[in-house]
């Protein structure tokens, strides 16, 4: 008889009632052996090590509060590099969406999802490099006919800085790149999103990035 890999998930969200409820729904699943909830970043690499040779399945929030989400996954990914990251978005968002497909995760789930989706989306993981499920597949087919033109990653990067109210000698000095590289990302924003000032690019920015 073959033995089965244990799988373990392991939820990160800052909104209990979401990680308590969705907690259920995946044990509802039968996918998983064990399902945690860690609430702070503080207990997250304890709860990912893996000792007992098991898969463990990170399910993260796109957005939580005093935590740029986008370094810890890239963080967890580089420690722990077995480890499949799922990402679950608060609002179905093409801004927020096109950084996290850059990103090394293996899906993207909407909370809002039904219980059948996110079953189908977590049995498709290792089909592809990334899989989203159908809701999160609506909102990058629509972007893309569009033909809505987003920034680079690098330039979102620059963007989320800008809005944390950081200059750019600030951003320069933590991306490791020069004030007029800086400069250079910031003006090609502008041209892109049609804007003619950094309130302009701010307010582009909440609207089309979800920044809050």
């Amino acid at each position: 008889m073959v033995k089965l890999t244990p799988k373990r998930a392991v939820i990160f969200d800052d909104q209990r009632l979401f990680s308590e409820s969705f907690c259920v729904a995946l044990l509802r699943l039968g996918m998983f052996d064990d399902v945690s909830v860690v609430l702070s970043d503080g207990e997250l690499a304890g709860r990912l090590r893996n000792e007992e040779k098991e898969e463990i399945y990170f399910f993260v929030s796109a957005s939580i509060r005093k935590i740029n989400v986008f370094h810890l996954v890239e963080e967890t990914r580089r420690i722990f590099p077995a480890v499949t990251i799922i990402f679950c978005m608060n609002s179905e968002n093409y801004g927020v969406i096109s950084r996290v497909q850059r990103l090394e995760a293996n899906a993207i789930i909407s909370k809002r999802d039904s219980f059948g989706d996110l079953k189908k989306c977590l049995e498709r993981i290792g089909e592809k490099a990334l899989i989203c499920s159908p809701s999160i597949e609506a909102v990058i087919h629509t972007a893309e006919t569009e033909g809505v033109c987003y920034f680079t990653a690098r330039e979102i990067e620059v963007l989320f800085l800008l809005y944390e109210g950081k200059n750019t000698e600030q951003i320069a000095g933590i991306m490791h790149l020069s004030r007029h590289t800086i400069a250079t990302h910031k003006r090609n924003m502008m041209t892109k999103s049609n804007t003619r000032s950094m309130g302009e690019l701010l307010a582009f920015a909440r609207r089309y990035f979800d920044i809050t």
